[in-house]
């Protein structure tokens, strides 16, 4: 799956292709925000979506479950901040 940062006038700049049991979305999950990145399967694929009420009912029937899947979503998220810094040094020099 490829992401894509929407810029203006209908244009787009690559910015990684992610690979099997990668998340997409997970800043909506946690708080509002709004989509700037579109995510196109580049093959078949097979995705799961979480609501938000299928993650809060997760969070009162098994808190456990609910606690690793937090941790393993912020060590993915820890990854892609490594790896937007990583971009951010490369585009600066």
């Amino acid at each position: 799956m490829t992401l894509w940062l929407d810029l203006p006038g209908d244009q787009q700049k690559r910015l990684q292709t992610l690979g099997q049991g990668m998340i997409v979305g997970e800043d909506a999950r946690y708080h509002e925000a709004v989509h700037t990145v579109t995510a196109i399967a580049d093959g078949p694929s097979t995705l799961h979506w979480l609501s938000a009420e299928s993650l809060s009912n997760l969070r009162q029937r098994n808190p456990q479950l609910a606690l690793r899947l937090m941790d393993w979503v912020m060590r993915l998220l820890s990854e892609q901040v490594t790896h937007a810094k990583a971009k951010i040094q490369e585009l600066l020099q």
